[in-house]
């Protein structure tokens, strides 16, 4: 909803403008076990997000923040997170830089990297590079 109201809108004005969507660590990995629909709509918020950003005109800045655990009132009772105001400062940092990928806990750089290692290596084994490859490419084919 926000991304058509606001879009429009922004559209329409044609000054800078900004659309951040609060994306998730579970938007680049399933870190959550047993949370199916909290993961799926976090991988959603990324994958509309990405395309969003191809898609606006360039007075429209695009980003989508991806927190860990950040220690709210939600969460101070069950998990301990990062402290509030230095995931605020980060985050307007990156903003500031104009920054895509707005991103806050190390860790997850391991996890991401494990999961597209894993995915390069089913690529490897079943669907190797080869001259000419882009034959199938969809976005090659949209393109002609």
């Amino acid at each position: 909803n926000g991304i058509q109201v606001f879009g429009k809108l922004f559209r329409e004005q044609a000054t800078e403008s900004a659309i951040y969507n609060l994306g998730s660590e579970n938007s680049i990995y399933p870190c959550v076990p047993s949370y199916h629909a909290y993961v799926s709509a976090k991988h959603s918020v990324l994958a509309v997000t990405e395309l969003l950003a191809e898609e606006v005109p360039g007075f429209i800045e695009v980003a989508v923040i991806m927190p860990g655990l950040v220690e709210t009132d939600l969460t101070r009772d069950v998990f301990s997170g990062m402290n509030v105001d230095d995931f605020a400062a980060n985050v307007v940092r990156q903003m500031k830089a104009g920054e895509f990928y707005i991103v806050s806990h190390a860790y997850n750089r391991v996890r991401l990297d494990e999961r597209y290692q894993k995915i390069a290596s089913a690529y490897d084994r079943y669907a190797p590079r080869y001259e000419g490859d882009s034959e199938f490419d969809i976005r090659t084919l949209i393109g002609r």
